[in-house]
């Protein structure tokens, strides 16, 4: 599905998004919290969201939609006026008075629910309302929230209260909580990925078309912390359906989006390659690598959900850094406030706020005939990131399989 979403800054300037320490429905802490309640005080806003959601409801499988009382019934209302689509609403208990309705709206050939939502966090109140409607013979056919903070993603799974039987749900949401972290900087970030996964595997996907990225990724994306593209070898299109893919990609597996552009030019250029052009990086990639053989000024202001990985050796024979230049790149890597982490063979003493991230990995391979030379993971104890491409994508049968044996030798305090 196509559609152009709201950017997340301006979700930020009118309060929806708050930085801290909250506790969650589920119990859980949490650095950030959503109130999208607070989107009705912002009609131009409110008014997009609603257009985004629109373009997800398959109208071919429902004949009404529902928004979950209180937070969704707001949008709910605007998508039935504005597109001419049935709505009912659904009252947590009945009243003692009047007509004692617990839903309204309800026709003859009301039968196919797509269920709207602000928040979904555990789900619980999604449930709750799909076993009102089910009481009166409703299907809920479709699920969209706002934001998705559950671990569901395509699907939710529902059993019902009452007979215990479980179906799936299609699920579809604008935003997760990783399209907001721009408030928390990217080492964090990707120190918070390697954790949860328990893997510091960056997927090297030098893949020539769309459909092998996808391919791959759904194989190995939940052991992999960041996905590392080229998006000039993926094909000659480039739009807003390939973002999409990206974006889709980044929410499914909780990844971060590498652009290994190698930026190197002049400011001006870098600013305006990172920023407009074909490919509009900064509006999809959470980190751009660069040379800095430009100097300091050369590596371009982006947003603070954005990082880069700043190039201070390279795993090809015969390359022109020296020594001295890969210690004048360390120094800008430590100045500037954008530099995340360093692209390097050795290790260096750093400060912390630097990774180390280290490509030229193979657990098969000692170099290919166009001078990449490659090593093994033991031999790169020190990296807080291992990239890795052919060893893992060219492995067909069953790529997850290298990737596991990848953590298994980084980690083997024996080797």
């Amino acid at each position: 599905m196509e559609y152009n979403l709201l950017a997340t800054t301006s979700l930020e300037k009118c309060g929806v998004v708050k930085y801290g320490k909250f506790i969650l429905k589920s119990g859980e802490m949490s650095d950030i919290y959503f109130n999208f309640k607070k989107i009705i005080a912002y009609p131009d806003i409110c008014r997009s969201i609603c257009d985004s959601i629109h373009k997800l409801i398959i109208l071919s499988k429902c004949d009404c939609i529902c928004g979950i009382p209180q937070g969704a019934v707001p949008f709910a209302s605007y998508i039935s006026i504005q597109y001419s689509i049935p709505m009912i609403m659904v009252r947590r208990e009945i009243k003692d008075h009047g007509t004692q309705q617990q839903i309204e709206g309800l026709t003859k050939t009301t039968k196919k629910v797509c269920l709207i939502e602000d928040v979904v966090t555990t789900g619980s109140s999604v449930r709750e309302t799909i076993d009102i409607l089910k009481l009166h013979n409703l299907e809920v056919v479709q699920i969209i929230s706002i934001m998705n903070r559950s671990k569901d993603r395509e699907k939710l799974k529902y059993t019902s209260s009452n007979d215990s039987t479980s179906v799936e749900i299609p699920f579809d949401s604008l935003y997760t909580p990783f399209d907001f972290e721009f408030g928390i900087k990217i080492r964090d970030r990707i120190s918070k990925i390697i954790e949860s996964k328990g893997s510091s595997i960056c997927l090297a996907a030098d893949v020539d078309n769309w459909q092998t990225l996808v391919e791959l990724v759904n194989k190995v994306g939940h052991k992999i912390c960041i996905l590392k593209i080229h998006v000039d070898t993926l094909g000659s299109q480039f739009g807003q359906v390939e973002i999409n893919i990206i974006r889709k990609l980044k929410r499914k597996y909780n990844i971060l989006i590498w652009e290994d552009r190698k930026f190197s030019d002049i400011g001006n250029t870098v600013s305006k390659q990172v920023h407009s052009g074909v490919f509009r990086v900064s509006e999809w990639a959470d980190i751009i690598s660069c040379h800095a053989i430009a100097g300091y000024k050369s590596i371009p202001e982006i947003p603070e959900s954005m990082g880069v990985f700043l190039i201070t050796e390279m795993s090809t024979e015969e390359n022109l850094i020296s020594d001295t230049y890969t210690t004048k790149a360390i120094n800008i890597a430590e100045e500037h406030p954008n530099v995340a982490g360093i692209v390097c063979q050795n290790d260096y003493i750093v400060s912390s706020k630097l990774l180390k991230v280290v490509p030229g990995i193979s657990i098969n391979e000692s170099g290919d005939s166009k001078g990449q030379k490659y090593s093994l993971p033991i031999e790169k104890k020190f990296a807080d990131i291992l990239v890795v491409g052919r060893s893992i994508y060219n492995n067909k049968s069953d790529p997850l399989k290298t990737i596991e044996k990848i953590i298994e030798m980084k980690n083997d305090v024996r080797m």
